[in-house]
């Protein structure tokens, strides 16, 4: 390996905190799900079945490249996530293949005791060439599979944000500026009820409880710290909640993290307003881009699951693929 050593989360917790906050990390920021959100959600959501096995390869003192992940199962992701190695700001290509190499070494040697079946790496091709970090996946057996979001680009302008939108949808988006009153939980509105609210409603759409107190309050404290917003819609002509969704915020990106529709209603167009609505202010709040989440092909997935890809797909024709590897690591020992 080299000049290059490895330093392990568990072994040097300060240490991981400190180059998580260094600014020439930075661009791990520029999404929620890579972000603080992500530390700050995630660990509380999987407790005791999560693993952190984030690491840092270093040249000397100075970390050159940093690998947050975690074990679910016997999978290495970043929370379920593809794992994005972030290279410090100016490392040269001779450096960045040589960190690329020891953090696949390590992941060698630490897969058979960890347990470590696979990794989800996010490859980092442009322009039909591949990067270091993909010929590192294709080295090491690995396979590629695509990963295909909806994301608006929130430089458009209102009016173009809403022609990029499916044509069937601009009637309901109408129907629902028109029916709908919007409540806001944020920086601005902390307002502790409205989220009990939105739990309470979430449990009762999903005939379950999906997320404790502790899950619901972490997002809560995130938001009210300028993390995001929530909005809670209201039937204009009775008063009942109907729709509850989540953004989450992290420097360039807002996401759409998490959002519920009362089914019975499904005869009218419950989510498209709160949803468009929601990018104009994200828009409004600075954000460059708004990520709606991940589609999917037909028969890839379930029928609902399916069915909320196409109904996030139509908010844009702005449609990003990343090139996922999963990487074996089981018969390493």
């Amino acid at each position: 390996m080299g000049r290059f050593t490895i330093v392990d989360t568990r072994s040097q917790p300060d240490e991981m905190a400190r180059v998580f906050a260094d600014d020439t990390f930075a661009h791990r920021k520029t999404h929620p799900v890579y972000g603080d959100f992500s530390r700050v959600y995630f660990p509380t959501v999987f407790g005791d079945g999560l693993t952190d096995l984030s690491f840092l390869v270093v040249d000397g003192d100075a970390p050159v490249l940093l690998a947050p992940c975690s074990l679910h199962e016997d999978i290495l992701s970043s929370y379920g996530f593809p794992i994005r190695f972030i290279l410090r700001n100016g490392v040269s290509a001779s450096d960045e293949r040589k960190a690329i190499n020891a953090a696949f070494q390590h992941l060698e040697e630490t897969a058979p005791a960890a347990g470590i079946a696979q990794a989800r790496i996010s490859g980092g091709s442009a322009n039909g060439v591949l990067s270091l970090v993909d010929r590192a996946c294709l080295d090491h057996g690995g396979r590629p599979g695509m990963r295909m979001r909806a994301e608006a680009s929130l430089s458009l302008s209102e009016d173009e944000l809403r022609q990029d939108i499916r044509a069937s949808y601009r009637s309901l988006i109408n129907w629902g500026r028109r029916n709908l009153r919007l409540v806001y939980v944020n920086q601005e509105n902390p307002d502790r009820g409205l989220l009990d609210d939105y739990s309470d409603f979430h449990a009762r759409v999903a005939r379950r409880i999906v997320h404790g107190n502790e899950t619901w309050l972490a997002v809560f404290n995130h938001i009210i710290a300028g993390g995001g917003e929530i909005t809670m819609g209201y039937l204009e002509e009775t008063g009942d909640l109907v729709s509850a969704a989540m953004v989450a915020d992290e420097e360039d990106t807002a996401l759409y993290f998490s959002a519920v529709y009362d089914r019975e209603r499904f005869d009218k167009p419950m989510g498209h307003w709160p949803l468009f609505d929601a990018m104009l202010r994200a828009k409004a709040r600075g954000r460059r881009y708004f990520d709606l989440g991940e589609f999917f092909p037909r028969g890839a997935v379930s029928d609902k699951e399916f069915n909320i890809g196409f109904f996030k797909k139509g908010f844009t024709s702005r449609h990003p693929v990343e090139v996922v590897w999963t990487v074996p690591f089981k018969d390493l020992s």
